[in-house]
């Protein structure tokens, strides 16, 4: 039998923010806990006039924590799933005991910020930066990258499973994250009752689904570059190496028939696989001068910058052709020119310099699809960037094309 993966969970939030009373909840749902001990809680917390407490005394095990209604030194349980061994490390939020909360954090894998939208005071803070930053900086500094925010009291008079709110909070809360090196996008926002113990382990019924809207398939939108696209009409995908036929074009709402060169259209295509076209993909006429990927590419090119100092072979910028953008590498510097007449100044000069302008090749380290500025302008013309600065401008002038293939 293999052994478990261990994981460290460390809560993390304002005072009052419910991180023992999820805690403790979670416990219980997870059957951690017997029903025994929760029955002598709840009858030990509303003797005390605290019934509210009667999950967080699970980790709230001291008298003075008990008497004040807050966690002052931090606590572990620990649980298992069918995967995983978990520690979890319940830590103080009183703003007097951050001490001990920094010594459970910086012995986490993963972070649990549990925030709490209902109280008035939460604008203030917040803008004060004055408590969930710290502990967001706290994390950040020990290096934990892996964090879940936990939006606590959806069941709460003021919250009403409020989605404006949620949505508001989540906001709120992602510029903080960013702000100090967080990437949003990999966070979870999750809505919670940590009283109710909703969302914690099964989903909860009073947020429903949300709305589904019936489709016709697979749309792509995008610009019709050259010639036309008509109903019907077989077109390829170089990158895919796949064809897919068009059911249907409109523009602007309005079902046409043709998309005209120049023309802003939406198409919806067959065959379609399920992790298939993504933005900037080129689709041509699969009979009639069919895109391929290509191996190399010749370009005459104008320094603007010098960041780099100085472009030598081996240089790998960020090329942008179009709407896309590709890593590719600097594989020959063929002559300095002079710009406005190509008169050659120097053949195989060992680099360029701002201002210069030189017939280069290109090699893309992913397959791309490129095009002669001459024959097709919108996929002949690059800009080269290194460290968001724009350090190349130019056109292509040839392309070394990959053979043509059809998986399907």
């Amino acid at each position: 039998m293999t052994e478990k993966k261990f994981i460290s969970l460390a809560t993390m939030g304002n005072v009052d923010s419910g991180k023992s009373t999820i805690a403790g909840n979670l416990l219980r749902q997870l059957k951690k806990v017997d029903n025994k001990t929760i029955l002598r809680y709840e009858k030990m917390s509303y003797e005390m006039g605290k019934s509210s407490f009667k999950y967080a005394w699970l980790f709230d095990q001291s008298k003075a924590e008990r008497g004040r209604g807050i966690t002052i030194n931090w606590t572990t349980r620990d649980f298992e799933t069918d995967r995983f061994h978990f520690a979890l490390m319940d830590t103080s939020g009183h703003h007097c005991f951050v001490k001990n909360a920094i010594r459970a954090i910086s012995q986490a894998d993963v972070v649990i910020l549990v925030v709490d939208p209902t109280t008035q005071r939460f604008p203030r803070r917040y803008t004060d930066q004055e408590y969930n930053e710290e502990y967001i900086k706290i994390s950040k500094s020990f290096r934990i990258e892996k964090m879940v925010v936990l939006v606590n009291k959806i069941d709460e008079k003021s919250f009403k499973y409020s989605e404006s709110i949620f949505l508001k909070t989540k906001k709120e809360i992602r510029r903080i994250l960013k702000e100090y090196g967080y990437n949003p996008k990999r966070v979870p926002f999750i809505p919670v009752s940590g009283w109710k113990g909703e969302n914690l382990i099964e989903k909860t019924e009073q947020l429903g689904k949300p709305e589904r809207i019936s489709g016709i398939g697979t749309v792509v939108v995008g610009k019709v570059e050259t010639g036309q696209v008509r109903v019907g009409q077989k077109l390829y995908s170089p990158i895919l190496e796949q064809q897919f036929v068009v059911n249907s074009i409109e523009k602007f709402h309005q079902k046409v028939q043709v998309g005209e060169c120049g023309a802003l259209v939406g198409l919806n295509l067959r065959n379609v696989p399920w992790r298939g076209l993504r933005k900037v993909f080129v689709l041509g006429d699969l009979y009639d001068d069919i895109p391929r990927k290509i191996i190399q590419f010749t370009a005459k090119i104008t320094v603007l910058n010098t960041n780099p100092k100085r472009v030598k072979v081996g240089y790998n910028p960020i090329i942008h052709i179009s709407t896309n953008h590709h890593l590719c590498r600097l594989e020959k510097i063929v002559a300095k020119i002079e710009k406005s007449t190509n008169e050659v100044l120097e053949q195989n000069p060992s680099f360029l310099k701002k201002n210069d302008s030189a017939i280069v090749i290109f090699k893309p380290l992913r397959p791309i699809c490129a095009e002669c500025f001459h024959q097709h302008p919108a996929l002949g013309r690059i800009l080269i960037q290194e460290h968001n600065i724009i350090v190349c401008a130019g056109i292509i002038t040839d392309v070394q094309k990959m053979d043509f293939l059809l998986k399907n």
